[in-house]
Order: C-alpha cells, then structure tokens, then sequence
C-alpha cells in the first residue's frame, strides 16, 4: 500500500478528501476506488500542482511541497490581500513589509487536489489527454471524425481545480 503523508506527498487524506467528495455531485468514480488508487491519484494530483507556476515562494525553505506559501504584495489593500482574509480567515504573519506568510495549507489547495485527483481517476490515462500530451494538433479516424487542438498544454486536468487555485497562479515567477 502507499504511504500518504499529509505535508510531504500530499496535500490531503484519503480520509479528508471522502469527506470532501461526500457532499459533491458526480463524485462516483472516487466513491468506487479503493483507498490505495486515491492514495495514488491524491500524491499525483499534488505532483501537479506542484508543478504550477505560483506566485510568492515556500512558507519555509524546507518544505516538501509548494504550500503553504509567502507572498509579497505591494499594499495592504490589494485583491489578494483582502480576498484571502475574508475568505480563509486571517491567518497570515507579516515577515516584513509586504510579506505575508500562510501558516497553513488552504482549502482552495486541498480542494485542488480533490478535484485533480478525481479528474485523473476519469481521464487522466485516455488517449485524448495522451495526444494533447504529445503536442499533437489533430487527428481524424475516418468517416468525417476529427478532433483539433488548440495549443494550450494541458498541465492541470480539472477546470475545477484551476479555479481553486486561481488566486496563487501566475504566468511568470519572480526570482528572489
């Protein structure tokens, strides 16, 4: 069996995210999985994630996984600032003028996870994704089937989970 270890393989429990997945429709994919499938799907769903371009930097140095993180804003009363507090509380310390630093792995991230994790169960290994994967634009099967590809790479399975994780993405990531 798979070792899950909340904070250095994955953002979530398989316990936890059950109990996420127990109030949200169409979930029945990770209902019907047995507990070592989600534990593997939860670790590569953290991969992912992980793998994003996100603003700010490790909370800690030493941390395993990208979150929780620091994040620097220019003013007090930005968006980031005001929609983070309001809605995962404040619970922030300020390192520094402008530094705020999370002393916790948010809900947004662990719910990414869920909701990544799922999507990976669905169709992380169809040959659709593995097409997209190979940077292929087209393809036809014959008799008039076709399908073409815009050219966006597909990094994060879940649209649900890219709106989790909106308020930490970023195109480009500053060297400190």
């Amino acid at each position: 069996m798979v070792e899950l270890i909340v904070n250095t393989n994955t953002y979530i429990s398989v316990a936890d995210a059950d109990a996420y997945f127990d109030d949200r429709l169409f979930s029945d994919t990770w209902d019907n999985t047995d507990a070592d499938t989600k534990a593997k799907a939860l670790i590569m769903a953290t991969k992912k994630i992980d793998r994003l371009p996100i603003i700010g930097r490790k909370a800690i140095d030493s941390q395993t996984l990208q979150f929780p993180r620091m994040i620097y804003s220019y003013n007090r009363d930005n968006l980031f600032n005001s929609y983070f507090v309001t809605q995962e509380g404040n619970k922030y310390i300020t390192n520094s003028i402008g530094w705020y630093t999370e002393d916790f792995v948010s809900n947004r991230v662990k719910y990414a996870t869920c909701e990544e994790a799922l999507a990976l169960l669905e169709r992380g290994n169809s040959k659709r994704i593995k097409l997209q994967q190979q940077n292929v634009k087209s393809f036809s099967l014959g008799g008039g089937i076709s399908e073409t590809y815009g050219n966006r790479i597909v990094k994060i399975l879940s649209e649900e989970a890219q709106e989790y994780l909106q308020p930490y993405r970023t195109t480009s990531i500053p060297i400190f």
